[in-house]
């Protein structure tokens, strides 16, 4: 049976013996320091290790850094505001002529034109005034005439 360093390093865990120290500065370390400096693995004398921690950031943008870091922070951002601005700018160039028209009151005089007479069942009048209307919407130089201010 061959044994793997794993093995190895998990059977000499038990002969290694040391202090574990933490360094009160600024910033805060803890260290690791051997005390048995003759038992250690093969040719080395036994494992040393320093390791830094830092402080993570409090708040609703610490958590999400320390969660999906800054690319993710960033990328959801783009993302958010681009999909809002996307909604905002969907099929704006076909509801320009009809959210900017200087003045609608012929217009809304034509639609209740219709509803009046569809109320009074004049369906020949209604359908006029319907074509009408759909021939003014078709032609933009119509919709200006009509909306033009009085």
């Amino acid at each position: 049976m061959v044994k793997t360093e794993v093995d190895l390093l998990c059977t000499q865990v038990d002969l290694v013996s040391g202090d574990l120290v933490l360094n009160r500065g600024n910033p805060e370390w803890w260290s690791f320091h051997d005390i048995d400096f003759s038992s250690g693995c093969g040719q080395f004398g036994g494992p040393m290790a320093i390791i830094v921690s830092e402080e993570t950031p409090q708040g609703i943008l610490g958590e999400t850094l320390s969660k999906f870091s800054i690319w993710g922070l960033y990328i959801t951002f783009v993302l958010a505001v681009g999909r809002f601005i996307r909604l905002q700018c969907a099929d704006l160039r076909m509801r320009i002529p009809f959210e900017n028209l200087p003045s609608c009151d012929r217009l809304m005089a034509i639609c209740e034109d219709i509803y009046a007479a569809r109320a009074e069942g004049e369906l020949e009048v209604e359908e006029v005034l319907y074509w009408t209307l759909v021939k003014i919407y078709r032609s933009p130089h119509m919709l200006l005439e009509y909306t033009k201010p009085d």
